[in-house]
């Protein structure tokens, strides 16, 4: 999937530099897995591995493009 490098309004920051700034061996990898975990609950059934692998990576840019979590203050 190709990174999109819309710029946007408000902010004039693109939405590659808005996503969280994690290695691309990671986000790869991250792909690989859930994809991996799509085909196993099809049955790895032969014929789908590339929309298992675009689902995936949709998957994986809506996680990715969430703002990190804070971690709960200790009382």
């Amino acid at each position: 999937m190709i990174a999109a490098k819309k710029t946007t309004a408000r902010t004039g920051t693109t939405k590659e530099t808005e996503l969280q700034n994690i290695p691309p061996e990671d986000r790869a990898r991250m792909i690989a897995e859930a994809a991996y975990y799509r085909a196993e609950h099809r049955g790895f059934q032969v014929g789908s591995q590339e929309n298992d692998w675009f689902e995936a990576e949709k998957e994986v840019e809506v996680i990715l493009s969430r703002p990190p979590q804070k971690a709960p203050k200790k009382s």
